[in-house]
């Protein structure tokens, strides 16, 4: 009986050791899921999207959103919490993925280019895989990753001989 409850005390020593040590390291507990490069943070984005995550989305976006310009609009347009929540309740098909992702880092700033590939289709419509090439503007704020801004362009068809 005696091992019985010196192996209790050591597990519950061990316990309370981790917890304390966690604690004190706010760091990592902050960290352990968090989002290290804006290149993580980007292909994350759309990850999150594609699995209707809001609280995922919310957490690579700004309280007030970011501004985006898409292929063939006159303007910029905000895209905040109303605009997820209202996408992620119609019954659109989002399937969506980065690739081809790189990063120009300023510090605390971040230019990420690259290649949406995928689609969001109307429920029962056949998806086409479309690809637009993206720039998007990371800030780092808080020791995270926002999105202030991207910018949606299709990409050019090759022509044969060129």
């Amino acid at each position: 009986m005696n091992h019985f409850f010196a192996r209790r005390a050591i597990v519950a020593t061990m316990a309370v050791s981790l917890a304390l040590i966690m604690s004190l390291n706010s760091s990592w507990a902050a960290n352990s899921n968090s989002i290290e490069t804006p290149a993580e943070a980007t292909v994350d984005l759309y990850t999150r999207m594609s699995a209707r995550d809001l609280d995922g989305v919310l957490r690579l976006i700004p309280a007030d959103g970011f501004t985006e310009v898409g292929m063939g609009e006159g303007e910029a347009r905000r895209l905040d919490k109303q605009a997820f929540e209202g996408l992620f309740k119609t019954d659109l098909m989002i399937n969506m993925r980065a690739v081809d992702v790189k990063v120009q880092d300023f510090g605390d700033t971040a230019i990420v280019t690259g290649t949406r590939v995928g689609s969001i289709t109307p429920k029962g419509d056949q998806a086409k895989e479309s690809r637009h090439l993206f720039t998007m503007v990371w800030v780092k704020t808080d020791d995270r990753w926002l999105l202030r801004h991207a910018h949606l362009s299709a990409v050019a068809s090759l022509q044969a001989g060129h």
